[in-house]
């Protein structure tokens, strides 16, 4: 009785044990179609900012294309008003030589003096109204020029508010995201701090457990073995009936393949800590490579813009040589890390692949965290 007790505790058991290793499959593909949709989102964030661009450059093109043609404009007129000039040059020439033959046919002629008057008197009429004429066309070259001076200053005005808006929006854009990025930081880091504590609490019972189970499993093995040499002493029955031990080597049959199975799941758990390892070391190696890559802000103090401190911290989890359970190291940044100069221009945050790799070991651990309640 009290054998087939233990081996349907021991049936139970792995039950539960298959059970939890199932649950732990689910949960990581659920963690993997999670990182997917995350990785598309931020794909998507990536293309309309990149579009917001492309329409701020080409408002900028086409306000620089209608300065040009204004110029172009200004030029033209001012071309016109030399050619006119040259034009009245030429005709007080001609004006003058024509007086000089006037006088010299008055001394021969006194008849046609009158005459000559009158032709100069017109020419000089002429002359004036030719004047009026260029006059009033440069006032009218003048007030174009100040009208397009003018509106190219309120262009230039308009364009400097909207760009000082957007830098502006940008600015509070990224703050916010930074707020953002230290708070789920710091939950990050309490989560996983307490996800560590019922960690190493759950692989403590289960020790415990695979403890119990080999003690148990030692002790039926000996009784196993009293009984077969009490059976192989004693002598054999009258009546005819099976062979001595059978009932016990079934007994036996049963208990290894328990015992495999036991052996099979500690094989599956040892794996998953393994992977878990190599998934932090791999994650250190790659958060010092991107350190030398990311541009951050100094934390000495205030930027010369006035924006707000940047400081980075990187979470490692490193294998302790003497005890089984895992601990948790802080880098700190150095000050060359530190000085880097910060860019005017506003880039879009995205995450390392440190931080990705964060995210799926957290999951994890609340997955385990559940199949182990």
């Amino acid at each position: 009785m009290n054998l087939s007790k233990t081996l349907q505790v021991q049936d139970q058991i792995i039950e539960q044990l298959r059970k939890d290793q199932n649950a732990l499959k689910e949960a990581l593909n659920a963690e993997r179609a999670m990182l997917k949709e995350c990785r598309i989102t931020n794909d998507r964030d990536l293309k309309i900012l990149q579009r917001e661009k492309l329409q701020v450059s080409r408002i900028n093109k086409q306000q620089e294309i209608k300065i040009e043609e204004l110029e172009k404009e200004v030029s033209y007129l001012k071309e016109s008003l030399i050619m006119e000039k040259q034009n009245l040059k030429s005709l007080e020439k001609e004006h003058a030589s024509v007086v000089k033959e006037l006088k010299i046919k008055t001394s021969k002629d006194f008849d046609k003096t009158n005459k000559q008057e009158m032709i100069i008197d017109q020419l000089k009429s002429e002359i004036n109204d030719l004047k009026d004429a260029l006059e009033s066309e440069r006032n009218a070259t003048n007030l174009l020029i100040r009208e397009h001076n003018a509106e190219v200053k309120i262009l230039r005005e308009e364009v400097k508010a909207k760009s000082a808006e957007a830098y502006r929006e940008l600015k509070e854009r990224a703050t916010r995201e930074r707020e953002e990025y230290k708070e789920m930081q710091e939950e990050a880091e309490k989560t996983y701090n307490v996800l560590e504590k019922d960690f190493r609490e759950a692989l403590a019972a289960k020790d415990e457990e695979i403890k119990r189970v080999k003690a148990e499993a030692k002790w039926i093995q000996k009784e196993l073995e009293e009984q077969i040499r009490t059976t192989l002493k004693e002598p054999a029955p009258v009546q005819p009936a099976a062979p001595l031990g059978t009932n016990d080597f079934i007994e036996m049959s049963k208990f290894r393949r328990i015992k495999n199975e036991v052996a099979i799941l500690k094989e599956q758990n040892r794996k998953l800590l393994n992977e878990l390892q190599l998934l932090t070391e791999e994650g250190k190696i790659t958060e010092l490579n991107d350190v030398e890559s990311t541009d951050l802000i100094s934390c000495d103090g205030k930027n010369k813009d006035g924006g707000d401190q940047l400081c980075k911290k990187s979470l490692t989890i490193v294998p302790n040589e003497k005890q089984s359970d895992l601990e948790i190291t802080r880098m700190r940044p150095t000050k060359s890390f530190l000085s880097i100069k910060r860019n005017d221009t506003y880039q879009p945050y995205t995450k390392t692949k440190t931080e990705e790799r964060y995210e799926e070991l957290k999951k994890t651990m609340q997955i385990l965290r559940k199949a182990l309640q």
